[in-house]
């Protein structure tokens, strides 16, 4: 005798999930109004407000430059920027592509004839891998390399990777772009402070000459001794200023102190002498 269900047609796995999805949109759809108000009720207690619609089309890239009041900008301080980074050396610049540093990647691609080539631009799916990716070239190199976030949402992404950098003492140099006029959840008064446990060296420049400065800073405070990720927030406003004939600061490398001769052949004769000799250095080299 046959069941029931072997009359009715079976249901691959395939057509399961299609009908499911179907039913859960049409579900969905069908709602009241209300009803789809008062289950998003109390979800926060200060709801974020929605993007306006200059802010969603400028997000999809939808949107036609400005008109330009005055006399355009001939050299962006984004360019003296990329030109402090060549001059320290940094060969890659690792980033997922974010509104918020879009003056300096874009000078990074395009500054100078023919256009720069370093610093070089890897993009990036993500700001943990970006940071990553300048983890092992640090590791790998023995200098560092720049991975660029953006704003607070993108140092909260990569924040992981920059505490994995900061406990195995890897030099490297973080740019996060900050603009505070775009997206209000996306920016903060102080946005260094969401990695500031975990970095050796943070600064918020207000100036263009401070930015460039900033940038040599943050390279000399990773490469000395105990060497760290050292972190910088770049205003936009700041990327897009001009730079006119701005001078590039001469950078200074830092000057690493070591050991004299007589003391080290001092420490050298109590070591050997040392019935059981022990070294306690915690993270210094």
């Amino acid at each position: 005798m046959a069941h029931d269900d072997e009359k009715s047609p079976a249901v691959g796995r395939r057509g399961f999930l299609t009908g499911a999805a179907t039913g859960a949109a049409a579900a969905l759809l069908g709602r009241p109004r209300e009803a789809t108000a008062q289950a998003g009720a109390g979800s926060s207690a200060n709801p974020v407000p929605a993007p306006t619609p200059a802010q969603i089309m400028r997000d999809a890239g939808n949107v036609q430059p400005a008109s330009v009041s005055g006399q355009p900008v001939r050299k962006p301080g984004s360019d003296a920027m990329v030109d402090v980074l060549k001059d320290l050396g940094i060969e890659f610049v690792a980033a997922n592509p974010g509104s918020s540093f879009e003056g300096l990647q874009e000078s990074i691609v395009n500054y100078g004839n023919p256009p720069n080539v370093m610093p070089e631009f890897i993009t990036a799916l993500h700001e943990e891998s970006s940071v990553d990716m300048a983890n092992g070239y640090a590791k790998a190199e023995g200098r560092p390399m720049c991975a660029m976030l953006h704003g607070t949402l993108g140092i909260q992404h990569a924040s992981m990777a920059i505490y994995q950098a900061f406990w195995s003492g890897t030099p490297l140099l973080l740019i996060v772009g900050r603009d505070d006029g775009f997206i209000q959840a996306h920016t903060a008064n102080d946005m260094a402070a969401l990695a500031r446990g975990f970095t050796k060296w943070d600064a918020q420049p207000t100036t263009l000459p401070g930015c460039l400065e900033a940038l040599q800073e943050a390279y000399a405070q990773a490469m000395t001794p105990p060497t760290g990720p050292t972190l910088i927030v770049i205003d936009m406003e700041l990327q897009k200023e001009e730079a006119a004939d701005l001078l590039i600061p001469r950078y200074v490398p830092p000057a690493i102190p070591t050991l004299d001769p007589a003391t080290v052949r001092d420490v050298a004769t109590r070591l050997r002498q040392a019935a059981n000799p022990h070294l306690v250095v915690g993270r210094l080299r």
